[in-house]
C-alpha cells in the first residue's frame, strides 16, 4: 500500500454558480436582442417627456417669520391687565397658518383655479381621471348603476372645484420651524413664479385673520357687555324705587333700630325658656330613672338566715347504704346480666343522682328588715318631684310675657326678611353693574388699542420669487430615465434569451444527459460566402472527435 496516497482521495465542490457561462449568455442576450434594449430606452424617455409634459413644475417660495417666544415675562406682564395683547401657542401657529380659511380666502382673494396651485402626484392622477372621457363615462356608469339618494345634497361643479382647489392649495403649504429657536419658514409651493405672491399672500391674510379675531372678540365684548350693563341700570333703579316704596309703607326707621331692641328682648327670654324647658326635661329624665330603680328594688330584704342539716340527704345516704349492700350479695347470688342485679344497679343510680341534687343545709327560718337603698330613692324621688314642679312654675311665668312679646313681633321677621331679601338683590345688583361696568371700560380700551397691538408673530422677510422650478429636475430625471431603460431592457433581452428556442454551445453544456463532443467554430464567410456561414474543417472535426473518444 502506498503510504503517501489518501484513503479518501480531496474532490474540490464545484461552484454553484458558473459566472463565465453566465456572462457569456449574458453577452449573447445583449448582441442578439440589443434593439429591444434600445427600444426600451426610448420607451423610458418617451414616459420621462410625457411626465413632464402632464405633470407641472413645482416652484417653491420661502417667508421667514418670528415668533415671540413664550418666557418674554416683561412684556407678559406689562400687558397682564391688557385682557387684548395676547398671543397663542407657537406650536398653533403652523396650523392656524395652513388652515382651510386663511387658504380659502387666499384662493378667493387670489382668484385662483386647479391649474393655478400646486398638486401632488396622485392628485394630479386624479384630476386627470375625474376630468377623462373614461372617468365621467365611469361616473354615469356607475349612477346609472347606483343612483344617487334625491334627497342627498349634490355639490354644484363650482363648489366642487373650489374645494378641490383650497384642498390642493393646502397641500402646497406647509411650515418648517427652524430646531431652537422662534424662527418658521412658510413654504410654498406652485407651478407657476407665483409661488413667492401665494406666500406673501398667505403671511398678509394669516396675520389680518389673527388682528381680526382680537378686533372681533374686543368688538362683540363691548356690544355684549353695553346692553348688559344698560339692564344693570335698570335693574339697580327698580330695586331702589321698591327699597323705597317699602320704607315709607312700613314705616321702617333706621333699619329696625326699635325692633333690634325688642328681639333681643325676645331672644333673652327664648334662651331662658329654653334652659328652663331643658332643666324640665333633665328633671324628668332623671326622675324615671329613679323610679325604673324603686320598681326592680325590693321594699324589704332578708337581714339574717337559721340553716340545718338536710334530713332528706341523710335518708337518702341510708337507703344508697342499703342498696348497696343488697347490690353486692345479689352479685354473689345472680348472674352479672340478671334482671335482679340489673334493677338493683338502676336504683343506686337514681338514689346518688338524688343524693348529689339534694343541699347539705336547708333553711329553718329568716329574718326581715326594710331595704336602705329603697328609702334613699324614695327621698330622691321626692326631691325630683319637688324641683320639678319649681321649675315648670317657672316655665309658665316666663311663657306669659313671650306670648305677648310673640304678638307684637308678629310682623317684624316678615318685614326684616323682606328688607334682607331687597339688600340683597341690591347687593348683588350692585356688585353686578360694577364687575359688567369695569369689564365694558376694559373692551372699550381693548377695542380702541386693538389695532396697534404688536403682534406676537412678526415678518422678517417676504418671499422672493423663485428663480427656477426645484422640480423637475432633468439631471436627476435624465440618468434615471437612461438607468430605467437600460435595466428593463436588459431584463427583457434575458428573459428572451431564456425562453428562447435557440440551440448553442452553453445551453447543450448545461445538460449533463447531452455529452458535447466538439465545438465547431464559426467563421466571417462560409463556403457559400454569406457572413456568418459554417465552414467546418474535416479533418480538426475527425481529430477532436478521436481525441474526446
Amino acid at each position: 500500500m502506498d503510504p503517501m496516497k489518501e484513503s479518501i482521495p480531496h474532490q474540490p465542490e464545484l461552484d454553484a454558480i458558473d459566472w463565465r457561462m453566465s456572462l457569456r449568455r449574458a453577452r449573447h442576450a445583449v448582441v442578439r436582442y440589443w434593439l429591444l434594449i434600445v427600444a426600451s430606452c426610448v420607451v423610458s424617455f418617451a414616459l420621462l417627456a410625457l411626465y413632464i409634459k402632464i405633470f407641472p413644475p413645482i416652484y417653491k417660495a420661502e417667508a421667514v417669520l418670528l415668533g415671540e417666544p413664550n418666557e418674554d415675562v416683561i412684556r407678559s406682564n406689562y400687558y397682564a391687565h391688557w385682557n387684548v395683547f395676547r398671543k397663542g401657542d407657537l406650536k398653533s401657529e403652523p396650523e392656524l397658518i395652513t388652515s382651510g380659511k386663511v387658504a380659502r380666502r387666499v384662493v378667493a382673494a387670489l382668484d385662483l383655479k386647479f391649474n393655478d396651485v400646486h398638486h401632488t402626484f396622485l392628485t394630479q392622477l386624479g384630476y386627470l381621471w375625474t376630468e377623462s372621457w373614461v372617468g365621467k363615462s365611469y361616473r354615469r356608469f356607475k349612477e346609472w348603476l347606483f343612483p344617487p339618494d334625491p334627497s342627498a345634497y349634490k355639490a354644484t361643479p363650482e363648489e366642487i372645484e373650489r374645494a378641490r382647489t383650497v384642498d390642493a392649495f393646502r397641500d402646497g403649504v406647509f411650515v418648517d420651524a427652524v430646531p431652537g429657536t422662534a424662527v418658521g419658514r412658510v413654504v410654498v409651493r406652485a407651478p407657476t413664479y407665483r409661488a413667492a405672491e401665494f406666500a406673501n399672500k398667505i403671511v398678509d391674510v394669516y396675520l389680518a385673520e389673527r388682528s381680526n379675531m382680537f378686533l372681533n372678540e374686543a368688538e362683540t365684548a363691548y356690544k355684549s357687555l353695553e346692553g348688559e350693563v344698560r339692564r344693570a341700570e335698570v335693574d339697580l333703579a327698580a330695586i331702589d324705587r321698591q327699597k323705597l316704596e317699602f320704607d315709607s309703607r312700613n314705616k321702617v326707621v333706621l333699619d329696625f333700630e326699635k325692633d333690634k331692641l325688642l328681639v333681643a328682648s325676645w331672644a333673652s327670654l327664648r334662651t331662658t325658656i329654653s334652659e328652663v324647658t331643658a332643666n324640665i326635661a333633665s328633671i324628668e329624665a332623671s326622675l324615671e330613672v329613679v323610679e325604673q330603680q324603686l320598681r326592680s328594688e325590693p321594699r324589704e330584704i332578708i337581714s339574717s338566715r337559721t340553716l340545718r342539716d338536710s334530713t332528706v340527704k341523710g335518708m337518702l345516704q341510708a337507703k344508697l347504704f342499703q342498696l348497696s349492700t343488697s347490690l353486692q350479695q345479689d352479685r354473689e347470688r345472680f348472674v352479672p346480666g340478671s334482671p335482679e342485679v340489673t334493677q338493683l344497679e338502676k336504683f343506686v343510680a337514681e338514689t346518688r343522682g338524688a343524693l348529689q341534687q339534694e343541699p347539705d343545709k336547708v333553711e329553718i327560718g329568716q329574718e326581715r328588715i326594710l331595704n336602705p337603698v329603697y328609702n334613699d330613692l324614695r327621698q330622691q324621688q321626692n326631691g325630683l318631684l319637688t324641683k320639678l314642679a319649681s321649675a315648670r312654675a317657672t316655665l309658665a311665668a316666663k311663657q306669659s310675657p313671650l306670648a305677648e312679646l310673640e304678638k307684637r313681633m308678629d310682623q317684624v321677621p316678615n318685614l326684616v326678611k323682606a328688607v334682607i331679601e331687597q339688600t340683597r338683590i341690591r347687593e348683588g345688583l350692585e356688585m353686578r353693574y360694577k364687575l359688567l361696568r369695569d369689564r365694558m371700560m376694559q373692551a372699550d380700551v381693548s377695542r380702541a388699542a386693538v389695532r396697534s397691538a404688536p403682534p406676537s408673530v412678526r415678518v422678517v422677510d417676504y418671499a422672493s420669487p423663485p428663480m427656477k422650478a426645484t422640480w423637475p429636475k432633468n439631471v436627476v430625471l435624465l440618468p434615471a430615465a437612461l438607468a430605467l431603460g437600460l435595466f428593463t431592457g436588459f431584463a427583457l433581452a434575458l428573459l428572451a434569451e431564456v425562453f428562447s428556442s435557440r440551440v448553442n454551445r452553453d445551453r447543450l453544456a448545461s445538460r449533463p444527459d447531452i455529452p458535447v463532443y466538439a465545438v465547431i467554430d464559426q467563421r466571417p464567410e462560409g463556403p457559400s460566402g454569406l457572413p456568418g456561414a459554417v465552414a467546418p474543417d474535416s479533418r480538426s472535426v475527425v481529430d477532436r472527435l478521436r481525441r474526446v473518444s
